[in-house]
């Protein structure tokens, strides 16, 4: 499955959660990385791309700000050990477990309202690829 349907049902759902939770709009970002998550054990997925991309800024910054360029590649190193030993998809990844470990994450990092609606894409996701699997 695609990502834009997992983002488009975890939007639909959001939409009814805001509504009822008044939760801002602004808290939608965590609900499309929610929905993008549990794909991260996909070389080629969006979330991936985009945490790898993260991970070599954050090398860079590293690099800039400490000018120590061992601390930077080091983080590299570790950051890409990590992307080798993934599991294979739909794995410990796309699970409610992992869902629930990583939204307390995110709650603990930014607030109630982010880890409900990281929870929320994140199941969202689970949900679409266990209704589009049985249908298959």
């Amino acid at each position: 499955m695609n990502i834009a349907f997992h983002i488009f049902f975890a939007l639909v759902l959001g939409i009814l959660l805001i509504n009822f939770f008044h939760v801002p709009l602004y808290y939608f970002i965590f609900l499309v990385l929610g929905a993008s998550f549990p794909d991260v054990d996909l070389s080629n997925s969006f979330i991936r791309k985009a945490l790898n991309l993260i991970a070599v800024l954050i090398a860079v910054y590293l690099l800039i700000n400490t000018f120590n360029w061992i601390n930077s590649l080091l983080f590299l190193g570790v950051w890409f050990l990590l992307t080798w030993i993934i599991p294979r998809h739909r794995g410990i990844v796309h699970s409610y477990l992992s869902a629930a470990v990583l939204s307390a994450l995110v709650w603990i990092l930014f607030g109630v309202e982010a880890g409900l609606m990281f929870f929320v894409g994140y199941a969202s996701h689970l949900i679409a690829d266990g209704i589009f699997f049985k249908i298959v």
